[in-house]
């Protein structure tokens, strides 16, 4: 649906005239776009057929169906106001607010911080079991919470990738492995809890956004998401044990700190089936940036968590190596004045700054590939002669191999959690601008009386 069509669709559903029809996202699974209806103001959410979850069973039309069944609930959600008879777009009230937290004082961010807990706590509180969902898959038993989100997503890796992806299919494994043995209530989760997420006018919060992964679920799952993107990812979110109190007392159900640590991986997973989507499926004009900064971030950080549940322990991480400038260097420096001294300058977009941007982390890519790619492939290729016992030329073959060992049906834990941390770091090594963010320590976990 382009945008011709979106605007015809509006007018059609809703009786009135578009005054004016603008796209304030790009780059994720789905486009969204601000109707003018004369003073009401609506959301429309387009799947444009390239983006990350395009094709896969998340979809706009079952997106749609949680919008409906929380209607007339306390849940604080947009209401739902029409789908398109394709799927391939939905209609909601546009929310009060903004998503924005900038410029709030801390005492203010916090108190909006704790609204959102409560309002993930109303949530969990609703009885998923009087709820007409009939897309979403439903638990039948304890393991069953995890194991279900697992297999959707493991076909969404499957299916939208043609690149080995070995670390993603490790995680699967390990994570199949590990899976929790106990669930306190089965509740429907938001499947992407963290700032920007949600709309608050400065006092309270007054929506919550982007419901695409809800899915009925663990809510430790809801949680962790919280843990990875507020504290892990932003971070400047507020005291974490505190906020786990605050949800437990609101809901009457126990923390569990282990399967929160297991979700946390879990979102990690899942964040790296989004990028290695749309680094190999996503339309030409998204903006890559952001995946490709996020692959050796996830390596990091998802390295780390398999092995705390496998409870393996990590090697030292590689040295990091150092080499000197090629002739190529001016050609780099050149162009980097170029974006910053002509081109920037004239750019008067919030999209265009933001691809200027972009620009820099590649150009800092391209600087450290110069310098040390060749030594960086080359030490990781000794890591995979050294892991499956054949030794390869090129990476790809490697990548290859190692996915084809981390497949068996008992791969050996130890090693291949140790070779994914080595080429974690590796990775960092050619991508700079993410190195603060994916060497981080996490966010530890506090373990909260089992009773609230």
């Amino acid at each position: 649906m382009n945008d011709q069509e979106l605007q015809a669709w509006i007018e059609a559903v809703e009786g009135r005239s578009v005054g004016s029809l603008g796209r304030v996202s790009y780059g994720a699974s789905r486009a969204t776009y601000i109707a003018d209806l004369g003073g009401d103001d609506v959301v429309a959410r387009v799947d444009t057929g390239d983006g990350p979850m395009a094709g896969t069973e998340l979809s706009l039309a079952r997106e749609a169906e949680v919008y409906r069944a929380l209607q007339g609930t306390a849940v604080r959600l947009p209401r739902l106001r029409a789908v398109a008879d394709d799927g391939s777009a939905l209609l909601v009230d546009r929310a009060t607010g903004t998503h924005e937290m900038t410029g709030l004082d801390d005492a203010t961010r916090f108190a909006i911080y704790d609204d959102y807990i409560d309002a993930l706590a109303v949530l969990h509180r609703v009885d998923p079991a009087g709820l007409a969902l009939p897309s979403y898959r439903r638990p039948t038993d304890a393991h069953s919470h995890a194991l279900e989100e697992l297999d959707l997503w493991g076909t969404i890796l499957d299916r939208r990738t043609t690149q080995p992806w070995p670390l993603a299919h490790f995680a699967r494994a390990v994570l199949r492995r590990c899976a929790p043995h106990h669930v306190s209530r089965t509740v429907v989760c938001h499947g992407d809890v963290g700032p920007g997420n949600f709309m608050h006018d400065g006092r309270r919060v007054t929506a919550l956004l982007d419901w695409e992964f809800s899915h009925l679920g663990d809510p430790m799952d809801d949680l962790a998401w919280w843990v990875f993107r507020g504290h892990d990812m932003t971070g400047g979110c507020g005291d974490l044990g505190a906020q786990l109190a605050r949800w437990s007392a609101a809901t009457g159900l126990p923390i569990d700190s282990a399967s929160i640590e297991y979700y946390r991986a879990f979102v990690m997973f899942r964040w790296l089936v989004s990028v290695a989507s749309a680094l190999e499926r996503g339309g030409p004009g998204m903006d890559r940036s952001v995946y490709f900064g996020l692959v050796p971030v996830l390596s990091v950080r998802l390295s780390r968590a398999l092995a705390s549940l496998l409870g393996v322990p990590l090697p030292d991480p590689p040295e990091a190596p150092t080499g000197e400038r090629s002739p190529a260097a001016g050609v780099i420096d050149a162009l980097s004045a170029d974006l910053h001294h002509v081109i920037g300058p004239a750019v008067d977009s919030a999209e265009g700054r933001r691809r200027l941007g972009a620009a820099s982390l590649y150009l800092m890519h391209l600087d450290a590939v110069d310098r040390i790619g060749t030594r960086v492939w080359q030490d990781d290729l000794d890591d995979v002669a050294q892991l499956v016992g054949e030794r390869v030329t090129e990476t790809s073959g490697g990548q290859r191999l190692v996915g084809e060992l981390v497949g068996s049906a008992e791969p050996p834990w130890a090693s291949c959690t140790a070779y994914f941390w080595r080429n974690a770091h590796r990775q960092v090594a050619l991508w700079p601008l993410v190195a603060s963010v994916a060497l981080a320590e996490p966010t530890v976990i506090p373990i909260t009386p089992s009773r609230p």
